[in-house]
Parts: C-alpha cells; structure tokens; sequence
C-alpha cells in the first residue's frame, strides 16, 4: 500500500498537531500482515528550496508517486505482487491520474485505489463549497464578506492563462501553473 498525502507541505506521517494519521494507517496496515510505504512531499521536504510560484501536481505529488510503484514493482528485495494507492484529499484526487501515467509510462498496473476524503470537484470549487457550507452551518467562523471574496478567487482561478500575475497567496496556496496544468484534468473522465 502506497498511502499518498493530502495538499500542501505534508510530512511522511501527515503530522497535523499531535495527530499522525498516515502513520497509525501503517501501523494497523502492519498489524495486519500489509506492507506500506508512505513519503515526505517535497513540498515539505525542499520546502526551502521549492519555488511554489511555479511548482505543479507533477512536482507535488505525482512523478514521486510514479517513481514508489516504480521502485516497488523492481526492487529485488521489496517486489510485490500487489500494489495498491490509496490517496487522502488531494492524493485522492490525482489517483486517476497517477494510475493512467503509470500504466502509460512504465506498463505496469495498480491493482487497487483507496480513496480517503478525496474530491471530485476542482480545488477552487471545493474551497467555495467549504466556504459556504462553514458560512451555513457555523457563520461565527466565517463571514458573508469572506464567503464572496472566496467566490471573486475563484473565478479569478477559472481565468487564469500562463500570463497571469497572481502569487499563490491569492490563489488559495496554489500556483499559476499549477491551477493551468489542471485545467483539462477531470478525475471522472479516467
């Protein structure tokens, strides 16, 4: 089992506070006779030395996906014969993708994906869908105004062209590239 993070700076263990819930899924993997492996992204790992302005899925997470299944379908010492992704949020959103590059790249198969708290639906629209139900449900948290300044980020997402000029602190963390290169992606089409 490959477990593959969430977005942004994730540590091998998905560390958020005193909760490693990546590292108690290996755990109770192990303690069932499964083997896993899970990574630090390396937007955690070379957080120093990463330009985000420019950085994209394939550099977040995918090529290093790609380069585990690789490693693991190779190795003489860890081969499996069984090889399962299973992907938390946006590690879930790009399982279809990492699952059609592999086979395209190197032949081989996944033989299963696990998709944990994955969305279907763009970063954009999910973080206007969050904003809105918080504002619906719990609106001391978030206001009326906040919800609309979300919404104004997002179309401006939804525009975006190469010759944008926005940093990735006014596009919720992401960079311009980042948002171009998932433009013709739909997780639901593979």
């Amino acid at each position: 089992m490959i477990i593959l993070s969430d977005s942004g700076p994730q540590d091998l263990n998905g560390t958020l506070g005193v909760n490693k819930p990546y590292k108690d899924i290996a755990e109770q993997l192990f303690e069932n006779g499964i083997a896993s492996f899970r990574f630090h992204k390396r937007s955690y790992y070379y957080m120093d030395k990463i330009d985000f302005e420019k950085i994209t899925a394939n550099e977040d997470i995918i090529e290093d996906a790609i380069s585990a299944i690789t490693y693991f379908y190779d190795s003489e010492i860890y081969h499996f014969e069984k090889i399962f992704l299973l992907g938390h949020g946006a590690g879930g959103y790009f399982l279809p993708q990492i699952f059609q590059q592999a086979k395209q790249t190197t032949g081989l198969s996944i033989d299963g994906l696990i998709y944990m708290a994955a969305n279907a639906s763009r970063f954009e629209d999910l973080i206007v869908t969050q904003a809105e139900l918080q504002f619906n449900n719990v609106p001391q948290y978030i206001s009326e105004d906040e919800v609309t300044e979300i919404k104004n980020v997002r179309d401006i997402i939804k525009n975006l062209t190469l010759e944008s000029n926005y940093a990735s602190s006014q596009l919720f963390g992401l960079s311009v590239p980042y948002y171009i290169n998932l433009k013709e992606y739909e997780p639901t089409d593979i």
